[in-house]
């Protein structure tokens, strides 16, 4: 009779630990989470025209993060606790980007290009996009073909100013194919939404107005880039800064947490009833 007690009380045992070693798991799950690692993998932009549909891609200023192509590179400055550049120089690796879009919150981030009108030595042919606007394409997790936020925002030199706002026409990829625009300023990362927003394309030497006489030649340390490095050459930049906001919008509780849940009072339960029969 005793070594019957015992065996139930063994097999008991083993029913507690194993529904504890559930919850467990089903709590490990829960904590950890899907992974939420987003990566920039580059830009384009492009001078554009407002129609119905969108602001659509003209030139003939316009720039990327390729590299080893006839387009301008544009080239990344943090400013954050490590500030410097991102990407440099013109090969396909060394002018992508490949940093975090989480990056883009926690850092002031710079981009830079110079004109494709500009001229060695003497600045810009023009100090403005021909139509006043921009439109910028992020590109992200490797693709390269399909923009995941797209944004066109107007130029403050011609008296356009105006918050970004989410582009739907058309605009270059990285492979340089027009394709249509993303249509949205956000992306949702995992259980974060991230919205991304820029400030206007400004043109001049650093620290200027955004409106310098063609044929400009800026001071030393006045501007950043040329075209197809990182290095200053005296040729004004345009430059514009982005900035990712992150929201957690409230989310239903996953399958996991019910289960864990349910494991624990399940535990409880034979744990109360054990206890009664000891009693009793």
């Amino acid at each position: 009779m005793r070594q019957s007690s015992a065996a139930a009380d063994h097999q008991q045992v083993r029913r507690y630990r194993a529904l504890a070693a559930l919850s467990m798991l089903c709590l490990a799950f829960v904590m950890v989470g899907p992974a939420q690692a987003a990566t920039i993998t580059g830009i384009t932009l492009s001078a554009c025209t407002v129609t119905a549909t969108g602001c659509n891609a003209t030139g003939p200023e316009l720039a990327d993060t390729v590299g080893a192509n006839s387009i301008p590179n544009a080239y990344l400055y943090l400013s954050g606790a490590t500030p410097g550049f991102v990407n440099s120089g013109d090969t396909a690796t060394s002018a992508a980007l490949g940093l975090s879009l989480q990056s883009l919150g926690h850092n002031t981030a710079n981009f830079e290009f110079q004109p494709v009108s500009a001229l060695a030595g003497i600045g810009a042919v023009n100090n403005s996009a021909p139509s006043g606007y921009f439109e910028i394409n992020l590109f992200l997790n490797g693709s390269t073909t399909t923009p995941d936020v797209s944004i066109f925002v107007s130029d403050p030199s011609l008296s356009l100013g105006g918050m970004p706002s989410p582009n739907s026409g058309t605009g270059y990829a990285l492979s340089g194919a027009l394709v249509p625009g993303a249509g949205t300023q956000s992306y949702q990362d995992g259980s974060t939404l991230w919205t991304v927003v820029t400030t206007p394309v400004q043109y001049g030497c650093e620290g200027g107005n955004g409106s310098v006489p063609i044929g400009t030649v800026c001071p030393t340390n006045g501007e950043m880039v040329g075209k197809f490095n990182n290095v200053a050459d005296g040729i004004p930049n345009y430059s514009f800064s982005v900035t990712a906001f992150p929201t957690t919008p409230p989310v239903p509780l996953p399958p996991a947490v019910w289960l864990m849940f349910t494991g624990l009072a399940v535990l409880g339960l034979l744990f109360r009833a054990r206890r009664h029969a000891d009693i009793f």
